[in-house]
């Protein structure tokens, strides 16, 4: 069964490779560790499950940053064409996107 592992930094909330960065998250984010345990598959009658929505704000000298983290595991295939596509929305003209990192485990 496919496990997809999902983390994401995004500072601000339609996106092109010129216009967002990846790095490591900043000091101030608190990580949330997920157990080996929930990453293994769980037989039940849902599609998916979210293990984890993590999501983190700071306000400094008038700007927010928001942290966003999603840990999803996919529990049979019909999930694949649900959540097998993400899209990452900002504003670039006013926001920055910093992506962490993307991993898929299978």
């Amino acid at each position: 069964m496919k496990i997809a592992l999902i983390y994401l930094l995004l500072i601000s909330p339609i996106l092109t490779a010129q216009e967002f960065q990846i790095q490591p998250p900043d000091d101030w984010v608190v990580p949330f560790e997920i157990s080996q345990n929930d990453l293994t598959y769980a037989n039940n009658d849902y599609s998916s499950t979210t293990l984890l929505l993590d999501r983190q704000v700071i306000h400094h000298q008038d700007i927010e940053a928001r942290y966003i983290r999603t840990v999803q595991r996919v529990n049979n295939e019909n999930a694949l064409q649900d959540i097998g596509k993400i899209e990452l929305i900002f504003h670039p003209d006013y926001e920055q996107m910093i992506v962490n990192s993307l991993a898929i485990y299978r």
